[in-house]
């Protein structure tokens, strides 16, 4: 029985991979924060801020996973996640998103492809790339309408629409408003696991870096 080693990549692409997913990790955070200072007041509930920060931050944490096992399929899978990412903020807020992608991309492309079946990257690749698209598409198709009302002196009653009823008061509010797409717990619980998902084929498709034979 001989152990082979297999080949080790070049310490540079690694070193820019990490990189890559600090900023998408670093973005993830300052838009969650963006879009938790601008709900007035803050009205999603912290299910639906972790998920918001999971979607943008996944493919990040699925790329570490593929920088870790030396998985290129993995980190382009995530690479093209972060391309559908970019554009969804009409004022540019998530373009940085496609600098840790095309630094994923050159990464993976100077790695050295896993001793796995063809079928078996492909197959990985496609799957991640469901999962951490589904996380998206489950956060924002599961908005809420939410209502509040200002009274002065730091009370706000934040309601629910239908699901709350407005309550009747002597007492007048000072302001009100509401906002027709506040994320939603179900919504952000559901873009956790699509995530977790993603993490967990990138993970257990994986194989160790020596082979025996």
């Amino acid at each position: 029985m001989r152990v082979a080693q297999a080949p080790t990549a070049p310490t540079g692409p690694p070193t820019l991979g990490w990189v890559a997913v600090a900023i998408t990790v670093a973005v993830a955070l300052g838009l969650t924060l963006l879009r938790a200072r601008s709900d007035s007041p803050l009205s999603m509930p912290p299910a639906g801020v972790l998920g918001f920060f999971a979607v943008f931050a996944g493919p990040g944490l699925v790329a570490a996973v593929g920088l870790q096992r030396s998985r290129p399929d993995v980190i382009v899978a995530a690479a093209v996640v972060l391309i559908c990412l970019a554009p969804l903020s009409m004022g540019g807020a998530t373009f940085p998103l496609l600098i840790p992608a095309v630094i994923l991309i050159y990464v993976a492309g100077r790695l050295a492809a896993p001793r796995l079946p063809a079928w078996l990257r492909g197959a990985t690749a496609l799957a991640t790339i469901i999962l951490l698209a589904a996380a998206p598409v489950a956060l924002f198709s599961n908005t809420e309408v939410v209502c509040w009302d200002d009274y002065g002196g730091g009370r706000i009653d934040v309601r629910v629409v239908p699901a709350m009823p407005n309550e009747q008061t002597s007492v007048a509010p000072f302001g009100s408003g509401c906002s027709s797409g506040s994320i939603s717990a179900v919504g952000g619980g559901l873009s956790m696991l699509a995530v977790a998902g993603a993490i967990t084929v990138a993970m257990s498709s994986g194989k160790s870096r020596i082979a025996t034979r």
